[in-house]
């Protein structure tokens, strides 16, 4: 009996291919190997060609010094590369979507904390559903474009340009350049859901 030949890769759930697709695409434009890639993330390089494959999944704290060597957001690398000619992206709540907690395995659970593309594919707008989660200060990220996070509920902790922290509640909305450092962190990460754009 044939033995069948399935890559790891193929098997890779289709959004562990397409986070994969968006940092090898933004990694070759930038002009790095994986191994110049692994030296500036603190990542190995083995996890970072499993990653671009699809047979590993980030947690969130990795996809962040990815995302700050590739000077981008996670949320741009999560969208995947933008497709030739697609116009418009619809997520459904029950789609099977990009979900990461910070130990990097796949889940939904509130307390975990998730994130998701909204906007997959589309090239320079990105909007990610972020759900419970990063309760402590991350890393400020630096990147290009503009970003604006919506809070749907529960409350976030926003810090720009090193200024005291601004608390946003339901319904609040903060948008500041990528440029200046920002980082944000959950104050009820069991009731927080966040929508982040960035273009």
């Amino acid at each position: 009996m044939a033995k069948s030949s399935t890559s790891p890769a193929a098997e890779a759930p289709a959004p562990n291919r397409q986070l994969g697709a968006g940092i090898r695409s933004r990694r070759k434009r930038m002009g790095l190997t994986l191994n110049e890639l692994a030296k500036l993330t603190e990542l190995s390089q083995p996890f970072l060609s499993q990653v671009e494959r699809g047979a590993a999944q980030p947690s969130m704290r990795s996809l962040n010094r990815i995302a700050t060597a590739l000077k981008t957001n996670g949320p741009a690398l999560l969208a995947g590369p933008p497709r030739p000619g697609s116009t418009t992206a619809l997520s459904r709540h029950d789609d099977d979507s990009t979900v990461m907690n910070d130990e990097g395995a796949s889940a939904s659970s509130l307390i975990a904390g998730s994130a998701r593309s909204l906007s997959e594919g589309l090239g320079h707008l990105t909007v990610t559903e972020f759900v419970g989660g990063m309760e402590e200060w991350p890393e400020p990220y630096v990147h290009e474009g503009e970003e604006a996070v919506y809070v749907v509920s529960g409350a976030v902790e926003i810090q720009v340009d090193g200024m005291s922290p601004t608390v946003l509640g339901p319904r609040d909305c903060m948008a500041y350049s990528g440029l200046s450092g920002h980082r944000w962190r959950m104050l009820e990460p069991e009731t927080t859901v966040l929508l982040i754009s960035s273009t």
